[in-house]
């Protein structure tokens, strides 16, 4: 209550000082003059004119100097009406309408959240609460202290109190809105040449038109009321401003088309001078108020939805200043692979400029390949797969831009989903050399350390074989049992550090590719003959099926044995006892399809994404064997999109996994020099 208080009091009540003074005395001068000058336009009863500027001075006041200059207004009401002949309390309760119409106008306006601001909302809640509610209390208030003190009759209450709303109303939207709007945009910051000189021509045109449709200044003869349509003429002239000047544009037209107007009416001349001049003038106001109505919403809309279109470009520019501004390569595509933008790193990257890339197909601008440089089939490349799939692609591969300089990059390509609905996807590289050339380094220290490794470990794995079998006899149960301890951790080293040695070898690009004339099916017999012992040490059978049809591919039997081998392990080891392991072979003209599954335990979701990633294992897999290296299926993917193809798997959760190989029935490709990767 205090706080409601205290804001009343600060708001309402002034603290006199000599610049208040001032303002007042100023504010009430001008008032005073245009209220005087507005009941000589022939006032209904001597008090209601049709036209009443003083509203709309009244309200721009309150809001522009605040509430407290409230006496101004009341003192310029009061003053205006008891010298035109209105009894002292008469002149009290139309001097506490005017001043109310004002201030109840403003603060309901506010209080529903109007700003001095431009914008539909703002216009919508001064018409409102400032042109129609409040302009009714004041006529109530205003003609009720005329009846009630005598001046005006109950015959007359009507007549007046509509001649009495209707000049405020124009009041509070012509006057009021042009002050309002002026003093919102007033500002020499806003001026340029070109739009003064198109508002100057405008205004002359408008003048001109006025002249002649509402005086008889520009024409010999008068337009007569059977001829209105020439009244309308004006509006073209009222939307031009609007669209083109904005909401002081718009305000200013209307004032001076008022002007005109009710100047030709008040000299008889015009369309609307054919009765009385108040009846006229009636008229002439109601035509006056819906150009003004229209036109102040019409700018309103045209200044809102500019406002939007600069934010958004603000908004696009800003977005488009922080893409520049990052290291990494941006490209965005629509659905068709059309080039929607590009970055500067991008540019830079693929050696293009913004002119040869916008509006030019992605795949014809970025061309990707493989490691060994051969271009990505198109199911494989990471736009067709981010459409398609509706997922994040993230992979690294090669960029060959136009100075034929082929480079590594690491490359996410996300869908863009708009309302539901894949509208492109966006391209986000970063040129990796650098990393590539350390973790080169890396893996030349893994292949020299491993092959320095490796031959002190057999010799091991053939010292620990030999004691087993010669020297068994002589050897304790206890010894014994260490023996074999040694022999099974040694191969359990041999194997990681051959795996660590292939890896190494294909890091560096260096291994072996040999193909030759091969039924693949045999190799696959022989292999299956190679885990049996395995297999049946955990009582799992491998069911065989093949593809007759399948032709003798051009491939190297030592990768091929490495690819099956890690899938059959695999398959194996993670199934439960007495399962079946399916072995299929397919041909489908174009590739040979291996297919290897089990009714393991599965892959989790959330890692399905990783399990081709070196060193990786999912959490289910750890459990089963602690001692993987996670080595494996990373170097079967590797293996097969170096050799022309590619690899794939379907999982679900306890029960099972399918793994897919797909090669070319074309064959390998021939590589060298290098070295073999190590079958064990």
């Amino acid at each position: 209550m205090r706080k409601i208080k205290n804001k009343f009091s600060k708001d309402f009540i002034p603290r006199i000082n000599s610049i208040y003074l001032v303002k007042l005395l100023l504010l009430f001068t001008i008032y005073y003059v245009t209220a005087k000058l507005g009941l000589k336009f022939d006032a209904v009863s001597g008090f209601a004119t049709l036209v009443w500027p003083p509203t709309g001075i009244a309200i721009a006041a309150i809001l522009f100097l605040g509430y407290k200059y409230w006496p101004a207004i009341f003192l310029g009401a009061f003053f205006v009406n008891f010298s035109t002949g209105a009894p002292f309390w008469v002149a009290i309760g139309i001097g506490l309408g005017n001043m109310l119409e004002a201030v109840l106008g403003i603060w309901l306006a506010k209080r529903y959240g109007f700003t001095k601001e431009e914008g539909l909302r703002n216009t919508l809640l001064f018409i409102f609460f400032c042109v129609f509610i409040n302009t009714m209390l004041a006529a109530t208030i205003g003609v009720t202290s005329l009846w009630l003190g005598g001046t005006v009759s109950s015959a007359a209450y009507q007549a007046t109190w509509l001649a009495w709303w209707v000049g405020d109303a124009l009041g509070a939207l012509i006057v009021g809105n042009l002050i309002i709007s002026f003093r919102a945009e007033l500002s020499l910051k806003k001026f340029k040449l070109t739009r003064t000189i198109e508002e100057i021509l405008f205004f002359c045109i408008l003048i001109i038109s006025n002249l002649f449709i509402f005086t008889d200044f520009l024409s010999m003869r008068k337009i007569d009321l059977n001829n209105p349509i020439l009244v309308y003429t004006i509006f073209p002239l009222l939307i031009w401003s609007s669209l083109r000047f904005g909401r002081s544009g718009a305000a200013l037209a209307v004032f001076v088309t008022s002007i005109i107007s009710i100047l030709g009416t008040v000299l008889k001349q015009g369309p609307f001078s054919t009765g009385e001049l108040s009846h006229n003038l009636l008229l002439l106001q109601g035509y006056v108020g819906v150009i003004a109505a229209i036109s102040m919403i019409l700018s309103a809309v045209v200044t809102e939805r500019l406002k939007t279109e600069s934010e958004l470009i603000n908004e696009r520019n800003k977005d488009e200043a922080i893409l520049q501004s990052i290291g990494e390569g941006v490209v965005v595509i629509d659905t068709n692979g059309i080039i929607l933008m590009i970055n500067q790193a991008a540019q830079t990257m693929l050696g293009i400029e913004l002119k040869d890339a916008i509006g030019h197909h992605y795949e014809k601008i970025v061309h990707i390949e493989d490691k060994i440089g051969i271009p990505l089939k198109e199911k494989r490349r990471p736009f067709i797969l981010a459409l398609s799939s509706n997922k994040v692609i993230t992979d690294n591969y090669y960029l060959r831009p136009r100075n034929n300089k082929r480079f590594p990059v690491t490359m996410n390509i996300a869908p863009i989903i708009f309302k539901d609905k894949v509208v492109g996807v966006i391209d986000v590289f970063r040129d990796i050399t650098h990393e590539i050339e350390v973790d080169a380094a890396k893996s030349e220290f893994v292949s020299l350390a491993s092959h320095q490794l490796r031959t002190p470990l057999t010799t091991m794995k053939w010292y620990s074989h030999a004691l087993m079998q010669e020297g068994a006899p002589n050897l304790s149960t206890k010894q014994l049992e260490y023996i074999k301890e040694i022999y099974h951790n040694n191969q359990r080293m041999v194997g990681l550090v051959n795996s660590l040695l292939n890896v190494s070898r294909i890091e560096l690009g260096r291994f072996l590719i040999k193909p030759v004339s091969l039924d693949i099916r045999k190799v696959a017999n022989e292999l299956i003959h190679d885990v049996k012992t395995y297999a049946d040490s955990r009582n799992i059978t491998i069911q065989k099926q093949y593809d007759i049809t399948t032709p003798l591919v051009e491939a190297d039997p030592n990768l091929i044995k490495i690819i099956f081998q890690n899938l059959l392990n695999n398959a194996i080891k993670y199934s439960k006892e007495h399962a079946t392991v399916h072995f299929r072979i397919k041909n489908n003209n174009k590739e040979i399809i291996f297919t290897i599954s089990d009714t393991g335990c599965g892959i989790p979701k959330d890692q399905q994404d990783k399990i081709f990633t070196k060193m990786f294992r999912t959490e289910n897999a750890r459990a089963i064997d602690p001692e993987g290296s996670g080595l494996g299926l990373y170097i079967v993917k590797s293996i097969v999109e170096q050799s022309g193809g590619h690899v794939w798997f379907s999982s679900e959760i306890n029960k099972g996994s399918t793994f897919y190989v797909a090669l070319p029935t074309a064959g390998m490709v021939k590589r060298g020099p290098g070295s073999r990767l190590i079958y064990s």
